[in-house]
């Protein structure tokens, strides 16, 4: 097994990581955190494909799937089939993502989606769960890379793909990112979702 940090992405992921603009402030130019968040892209896309193989030797197809990042710790148990109630258009595929709102040190906002946990419709997986390829090589990359963050161009794909959107309550989606949050002049805070 590989540690995280070892993972190498490839020239094309490297010249998004140096042409891109996602959390680039005054006092840095953000590439450690694009870096990271390609590493992150690029196991998904290799987790995608075996989940693909498995799919194709095994002969059947998911009904749906999803993504939950390692910093997410469940304080409640999961009704997948509420959450699927939720879908406003049942017969379109959907993607569920968690709400974070009042009380949330990270609220949010209009225009993005937290990204901590992506489930879908089996349909939207190649879109939303090789995130890697759909910044490197689709053609709507160069619009969709401008965006400042990874929630927001979650956002702005699922727009582009008039893709169904539902955030998820806390009730439904019990879990905490166990992050914190390193902001310059302030002390290190935990991170509430």
């Amino acid at each position: 097994h590989m540690a995280f940090r070892e993972v190498a992405i490839d020239l094309d992921g490297e010249a998004w990581v140096q042409e891109v603009n996602w959390w680039r402030t005054k006092k840095s130019d953000g590439a450690a955190t694009r870096r990271t968040i390609m590493r992150l892209f690029y196991v998904l896309r290799m987790l995608w494909h075996r989940a693909l193989e498995l799919e194709s030797s095994q002969a059947v197809s998911y009904t749906h799937t999803m993504v939950i990042r390692d910093d997410v710790l469940w304080y409640g148990d999961v009704d997948f089939r509420r959450i699927l109630a939720l879908s406003p258009k049942p017969e379109e595929p959907c993607l569920y993502t968690p709400h974070c709102g009042k009380g949330s040190t990270y609220f949010t906002k209009p225009g993005e989606f937290t990204d901590y946990v992506l489930m879908m419709d089996r349909r939207l997986a190649p879109h939303f769960i090789d995130l890697y390829t759909s910044l490197v090589s689709s053609k709507e990359a160069s619009f969709l890379s401008s965006s400042a963050k990874s929630e927001i161009f979650l956002a702005r794909l699922a727009s582009t793909l008039n893709v169904t959107h539902v955030a998820v309550g806390q009730s439904q989606l019990p879990l905490q990112r166990a992050g914190r949050l390193n902001l310059p002049g302030r002390s290190l805070q935990l991170c509430l979702h």
